[in-house]
């Protein structure tokens, strides 16, 4: 089970998320990695919410509705535990 939940930019795992996110290969070589905002449409990414699974892990969605690496709309989970990113996954 997961509680679903909107987290603030002053929590714990706020940096942590916006970090992988960052880090993640899509971002990688773009200006500025953590909003990498499209030249043709402005759109750069969004935070749409986070979940606590029942073991602890927090997984915090993200979109972009028009990456500037694949041209398309992409969701992406970054997984943390604590204030640590342990992964990050593209989602179809």
């Amino acid at each position: 089970m997961t509680n679903r939940y909107a987290m603030r930019p002053t929590s714990q795992y706020w940096n942590a998320a916006w970090q992988g996110l960052a880090d993640f290969r899509l971002n990688q070589g773009l200006s500025d990695p953590y909003s990498a905002e499209c030249p043709t449409t402005r759109e750069c990414w969004q935070y749409m919410g986070s979940e606590v699974a029942s073991n602890g892990l927090q997984i915090h969605t993200f979109r972009h509705r028009h990456h500037p690496t694949t041209r398309e709309r992409e969701t992406v989970q970054v997984r943390t535990y604590g204030s640590q990113a342990i992964s990050t996954l593209q989602l179809l």
